[in-house]
């Protein structure tokens, strides 16, 4: 597993699966629409007391597909409820997105669970490096504590207002 910063971790960065674990110990992702590769890179928050329950999902185009050379989008997906919301587009209608990502989502047992599992993963790594990082010179250091404004948006990179994500406890 690579080495995360506790601090990128508090400050609600997110995180790519390989990334962190590395191809070898997961799968990478790829789906094809239309005989279109598309890799897809999954990013995660990985602090442990936040309880957002979203993946990040950046879909690049394969380079060998000359026709569409240069096409990515990334969507905010949500495992609990299943519905996404579009962050970025480049070279791709919304209606290519969706129809993209609702063929992702007729798997959903495989697609879902496999998000699932990763999200655990990640958050039991970014706990693991919390706890990693509070020893310093046989003194005890604590997480640095963040306090964020009800109405701002949620460090975790969300999306959402910290109201509406981490700050509903």
């Amino acid at each position: 597993m690579k080495l995360v910063n506790p601090t990128d971790i508090l400050n609600g960065n997110t995180f790519s699966y390989i990334e962190v674990f590395g191809v070898t110990n997961g799968i990478a992702l790829a789906t094809k629409s239309n005989d279109i590769l598309y890799y897809i890179y999954d990013r995660y928050c990985m602090n442990p007391s936040c309880k957002c329950d979203d993946v990040i999902l950046h879909f690049v185009q394969d380079e060998e597909c000359e026709d569409h050379k240069g096409v990515e989008f990334a969507i905010l997906l949500s495992l609990k409820n299943k519905k996404f919301e579009i962050l970025n587009a480049d070279g791709i209608s919304k209606k290519q997105i969706q129809g993209i990502v609702k063929n992702i989502l007729k798997s959903e047992g495989e697609a879902i669970q496999l998000f699932k599992n990763r999200y655990k993963e990640m958050k039991a790594a970014g706990e693991e490096a919390l706890q990693g990082g509070k020893q310093i010179n046989k003194g005890v250091v604590e997480p640095l504590q963040i306090k964020t404004e009800r109405n701002a948006p949620c460090p975790c990179g969300s999306g959402k207002k910290y109201k509406k994500c981490c700050g509903s406890n």
